[in-house]
């Protein structure tokens, strides 16, 4: 088991090197918020969307029915 340990103790080490610094948990709660924002504003811009192009689709399907040609989608 030697082998192992010493390859853990190898890994450990290299983590503890690479995470000496922790990230400021205030500058990750802001980031974090950041990006919330952002992605409410694009859900409401995709669900705007999406309605618009239900509708679309609807009206084509209409005027199709109208004038007598099953257009597909």
């Amino acid at each position: 088991y030697k082998a192992q340990i010493t390859l853990y103790e190898n890994a450990l080490s290299e983590l503890k090197k690479s995470y000496s610094k922790l990230p400021d948990s205030k500058d990750i709660l802001s980031k974090l918020d950041k990006l919330q924002e952002k992605k409410n504003t694009l859900m409401q811009e995709y669900s705007s969307t999406k309605s618009t192009m239900d509708e679309l689709y609807q009206i084509r399907k209409n005027y199709g029915i109208y004038m007598g040609k099953e257009m597909e989608r």
